[in-house]
């Protein structure tokens, strides 16, 4: 089959280092994106299929510099109006390219900026459309969700409660959680780890986790310390160690001892949010040893011989002091799971199952 890939430029992505030609057309293959479209489009790839990935940038034509997309991003924070702007001339170029490509299938990781009227055009020329969503639409409410939704044939979520909302409301939705990317580079190790580390997004109960860790050596980064947060927590600055992205991620948590895992999703507004995270494959990828906040999706996968959780922050502090000291029980949790991912649990294994049920 012959898949179109295709997103929206997002802050994170200039950050990353992806890589976009004139065409509005990314290299997957040398961008190594590793929890986002690329890694689907890499992940297809493998499995023979004829991929061609585009993404709906700031400014069509300008230079496709890093610091400029940057600027642009944060400008449209500001000012909305130029985001619908950048959406409606990256769209309009994308339906050039859907026009003379032939595409059979339509993949996206996230629907929310797409307009109607794009979708209409898209569905016209593309049989099959297929979703991919990180955030259940079925739980927190977006802008014309529902009309959007329909335009896909096939929605696949991570939230298995939130999949069977959406098929309440008719939508062919499926079960898929996330799994580590194919990129080789992905696997790094460090011979030496130190200390106990997060990184992540900060959330107002992430500030009480990161405080419980304070007296382990810990190290985090996260991209929104800053103004008020540092102001109210003075005590973390000295374990704050700025932003990291992309590859640069991955190798400072193959550095640590144990990372701390809360599997918090912003969009569950207060209700279970029983998911798996990017963050859990990846620091299997790179063999460092997690403590992962207890979720029955998560055991589903893993069983108590590979991979540790805590309920609580007591429980959590516990299992620091005690897994601190044991790190050949570490390393061998960790080598079970990475044998459990690469054998079962790479995107390009989640890709294949999405091919087999779109095939039926």
């Amino acid at each position: 089959m012959k898949w179109l890939c295709l997103g929206s430029l997002q802050p994170h992505h200039a950050r990353q280092g992806l890589i976009v030609e004139a065409s509005l057309e990314s290299d997957f293959l040398r961008s190594c994106e590793y929890n986002g479209l690329g890694a689907h489009s890499y992940a297809l790839s493998l499995l023979d299929e004829s991929v061609t990935e585009l993404r709906v940038v700031p400014f069509a034509g300008m230079p496709f510099e890093k610091f400029l997309w940057s600027s642009l991003l944060r400008l449209e924070r500001e000012v909305p109006r130029l985001k619908a702007i950048r959406l409606a001339q990256g769209f309009k170029q994308v339906l050039e390219r859907v026009r003379v490509g032939s595409f059979d299938c339509l993949f996206t990781r996230e629907i929310w900026d797409y307009p109607l009227e794009i979708l209409e055009s898209i569905k016209s020329k593309i049989p099959i459309r297929i979703a991919w969503l990180s955030s259940s639409p079925g739980r927190a409410p977006y802008p014309e969700i529902w009309e959007k939704l329909a335009y896909f044939t096939h929605v696949f979520l991570i939230d298995r409660e939130g999949v069977a909302l959406l098929r309440e409301r008719g939508v062919n939705a499926y079960y898929l959680p996330f799994a580590l990317a194919d990129y080789p580079q992905v696997r790094l190790r460090k011979s030496q780890r130190q200390g106990v580390g997060f990184l992540g997004t900060l959330y107002p109960d992430r500030m009480g986790l990161l405080r419980t860790l304070s007296c382990h050596n810990l190290a985090f980064w996260a991209p929104n310390f800053t103004g008020g947060t540092r102001i109210m927590y003075p005590d973390l600055i000295k374990h704050y160690h700025g932003e990291v992205w992309g590859k640069a991620l991955l190798s400072k948590m193959g550095e640590m001892e144990i990372l701390v895992n809360p599997v918090h999703r912003a969009y569950m507004k207060g209700q279970e949010d029983n998911v798996t995270n990017f963050r859990l494959f990846e620091a299997i990828g790179v063999e460092t040893f997690q403590i992962v906040e207890e979720k029955p999706a998560i055991r589903e996968i893993f069983p108590k011989e590979e991979l540790e959780m805590y309920s609580s922050l007591e429980e959590l502090h516990e299992k620091i002091c005690f897994y601190l000291k044991q790190p050949d029980s570490r390393e061998k949790m960790v080598e079970n799971a990475l044998k459990r991912v690469l054998n079962g649990h790479l995107y390009s294994h989640r890709m294949k199952e999405i091919i087999e049920i779109v095939k039926q």
